[in-house]
């Protein structure tokens, strides 16, 4: 198949259409990796449309929340604390959501995000305990 181009990359997308701000993702796939295997993990499931665009967004907002707390955490854990340097991402003048926004508004959009992706579990019939109890450990985690 010589002459065949792959398919183009998408365009990185904006940070969360869950929170509606127009910061790209520093990693533009993590997110799309939390939202895709949720989504599959529905359809294996056999769930109908609405539970898998619920499951997409779950996952999408928890994937985004997930990498702005670990932007936080870059810049202000420590070294022991967290297991791993810190602030490195300022060393090598990466753009971050810290760097982009600010420690505070990033602590409002992770909060945000968590409780979109909390709502999202709406879409879902039977007890979501588990899932809610790992959004909100996701966001409060220090490590």
């Amino acid at each position: 198949m010589s002459g065949t181009r792959p398919p183009a990359r998408p365009a990185p997308r904006p940070a969360s259409r869950c929170c509606k701000r127009n910061v790209f993702s520093a990693e533009n796939t993590f997110d799309l990796k939390y939202s895709q295997a949720c989504e599959l993990g529905c359809i294996s499931a056999g769930a109908n449309d609405k539970q898998i665009k619920a499951a997409s967004e779950f996952g999408e907002c928890i994937g985004i929340a997930f990498q702005i707390q670990d932007d936080i955490l870059d810049v202000t854990s420590s070294d022991e604390e967290l297991g791993k340097p810190v602030g490195s991402d300022a060393e090598n003048s990466k753009s971050t959501y810290v760097s982009l926004l600010g420690i505070e508004k990033c602590r409002e959009l992770v909060d945000e995000l968590t409780k979109k992706a909390v709502n999202a579990l709406q879409g879902f019939d039977g007890d979501t305990t588990e899932l809610e109890d790992f959004a909100y450990k996701l966001a409060k985690r220090n490590k």
